[in-house]
């Protein structure tokens, strides 16, 4: 598979990136999918670097005004780096969409197994003791 890297300083924030492909659909299935059949296969560190770089660029653009965002696009679209960038914010907002997915798949079967045992948001479960 070929590798592409995105190369980009803005707002005095320098990096390299090595794009990555987007998800298959059996791949995307898998993240949505149901909580019992959910593995988080990203270890911490892979996580943050494939993730995390996209979102702080994506708070340093929205913080520019007109003026200064236009000098960025036009900077890294010169260089051919403005659609892999959109591309990969893109791939970012549908991997975040799938974790709320999973974290909203999370609270609702955990309030329907608290009201099947009796409990509810107005009476939780008695805190146990560990001793």
């Amino acid at each position: 598979m070929e590798c592409h890297y995105l190369e980009m300083r803005i707002g005095g924030l320098e990096m390299t990136k090595k794009l990555r492909r987007a998800e298959t659909a059996a791949e995307r299935k898998a993240m949505a999918g149901s909580a019992q059949g959910f593995e988080f296969i990203w270890r911490n560190r892979d996580w943050s670097e494939g993730f995390l770089e996209y979102v702080r660029l994506a708070a340093l653009i929205v913080n520019k005004n007109d003026r200064e965002l236009g000098k960025a696009v036009a900077g890294l679209a010169k260089r051919g780096l403005m659609a892999d960038l959109i591309q990969e914010w893109i791939l970012t907002r549908d991997h975040f969409k799938d974790l709320a997915t999973l974290c909203d798949t999370a609270v609702c079967r955990s309030t329907r197994v608290m009201q099947q045992l009796g409990y509810s948001s107005d009476e939780p479960p008695p805190e146990q003791s560990t001793h």
